[in-house]
């Protein structure tokens, strides 16, 4: 296969034939990201590229690591902070945008025959399968084991939710306030907290899910109602 020249931390090396390339990776002299040229060859090449294009003996690619895995679609990955901030601020309804972004992985990436939308409008009905769903998730599993409780964190924001939902059909500006902080997000964290755990055991590095046009048009509604909240606060407040 002829010599080689070798760039290592920018000093050029060699000529090595391939025995001795392949034995200066195998005691991690050369690393895959060092620089290798032969005759014949346009440009300078990383180790890796150069020898997973098969341009060389076999026996010198087995030597190298195995490429990083490009993270796939998942489960909402986001931070707590965001769940609960998010949360509050738009009344509960983010919830629902959380609620369906997890339906719709479910949908398109475990091909499950559901409609994401019709399971949040019946959410009552639903959350339970949800939570189940992403608890018994056997890919999640083999990273992670959870340790939420499914019915009963259903079985308790269904209680959360439908409180929050009569408190805000009062005609009081306060009691309607009070609504927003009725805490049914919390029978959510233990699942995001899941979620996350393995997200990072499989791709430490990688950041959570970036601000969607989704989580745009919650905050307006959330803009929206909290500022027709605050007026007709202060307008009752004029009034008496």
């Amino acid at each position: 296969m002829g010599s080689y020249l070798v760039i290592k931390n920018g000093q050029q090396i060699g000529p090595f034939d391939e025995s001795e390339i392949i034995h200066q990776i195998t005691e991690g002299i050369l690393n895959p990201n060092d620089l290798i040229w032969q005759q014949g060859m346009v440009n300078w090449q990383p180790v890796s590229d150069f020898l997973r294009c098969g341009i060389t003996n076999q026996n010198l690619t087995s030597v190298l690591p195995s490429p990083i895995p490009t993270p796939g679609r998942y489960f909402l990955y986001i931070p707590i902070s965001r769940l609960v901030l998010m949360s509050i601020l738009t009344f509960g309804l983010y919830e629902l945008y959380w609620m369906f972004m997890n339906w719709d992985y479910l949908r398109d990436e475990k091909h499950m025959k559901v409609q994401p939308m019709s399971r949040v409008v019946f959410r009552e009905i639903f959350i339970y399968s949800l939570l189940r769903r992403i608890h018994d998730d056997p890919d999640s599993n083999a990273i992670h084991k959870p340790t939420f409780f499914a019915i009963g964190l259903a079985f308790l924001w269904f209680v959360l939710s439908t409180l929050r939902g009569i408190t805000a059909s009062d005609n009081t500006v306060c009691i309607k306030m009070i609504a927003a902080f009725i805490p049914s997000f919390l029978c959510l964290i233990p699942v995001q907290l899941y979620v996350n755990a393995v997200r990072r055991k499989q791709y430490p590095d990688m950041q959570y899910y970036s601000w969607t046009t989704g989580h745009i048009i919650m905050l307006v509604i959330g803009c929206v109602l909290w500022s027709l909240l605050i007026l007709g606060a202060v307008a009752q407040a004029y009034i008496k």
